[in-house]
Order: C-alpha cells, then structure tokens, then sequence
C-alpha cells in the first residue's frame, strides 16, 4: 500500500513510502541533472533513471522487473529481487548509452552524490518556471 508520494521541495525527485504489515521502505527516484561546470569536471552517466530504495522499518521483499521496448520492439524482461532489513538500503541504476562508451561508476555514494546534485540543480531560482512548466503538461 502506498503511504505517501512527494516530491522534494522545488524539485523533480520523487519518494514515495510504501507500508506492509511487514515492514515500510521509501523509494527515491530521479534521472540525475547535473550542472555543465559538474558535466565537465565528473564522469557521470548520459541517461539514467536512478531508484534508490530505503527499508525503514522492519522487512521488505523488494522487487524490480525490466521490460525495454527500443523502437517498440520488446527485447526480454530483466528481474531483480532483494530483501531489505531495516537501515538497509538498495542503489539500482537504469542507463542508457547511444553513441559513447557506457559510463558506469558504483552505486551507493555516487547514487547520494547524483541526488545531491539533483536536488541542487533544481533548486536554482531560475529552475522553477521550468518545473511549474512541466507541471502544467504532467
């Protein structure tokens, strides 16, 4: 069931809380933004999507399924399955490279690093007309 959907103030990151007899976990999800000073100083990824996904308290069956459909052509499923025990934390990382060599960097403190970013990123003033124009087509 889910408990509770927001997003960071003044910004495009999503959590959302998810409870169960068993136990409660938060999701972060984002595709990372980073500024183009950060772009030429880091090695970071073209195109992501970055779930991030916290068990809060007690247990929680986590899990993911893949479908990729390029040009409408499905290309297999992917399945990932993992139990989180309370103050565990599970980093995935979906990407995507066209034409460049796949950047690839760890999870885990690169994950909270490109949140960190993220959420820096959209919360430069200039920022919130782009987010209230997304809003108005969402």
């Amino acid at each position: 069931m889910t408990d509770w959907l927001w997003y960071i103030e003044g910004t495009n990151v999503l959590q959302t809380r998810f409870q169960t007899p068993s136990g409660s976990i938060v999701i972060t999800d984002l595709m990372p933004v980073a500024s183009e000073a950060e772009k030429r100083m880091l090695l970071l990824r073209d195109h992501e999507i970055l779930p991030i996904v916290e068990c809060e308290r007690g247990t929680a069956d986590i899990q993911m399924r893949l479908e990729p459909r390029i040009d409408g052509i499905e290309d297999g499923v992917v399945h990932a399955r993992i139990e989180l025990r309370a103050g565990q934390i599970c980093h995935a990382s979906l990407t995507f490279a066209d034409d460049w060599p796949a950047v690839l960097p760890p999870l885990g403190e690169c994950s909270r690093q490109a949140v960190a970013r993220s959420v820096a990123w959209w919360s430069l003033p200039q920022r919130a007309s782009l987010l209230f124009t997304l809003a108005r087509y969402f």
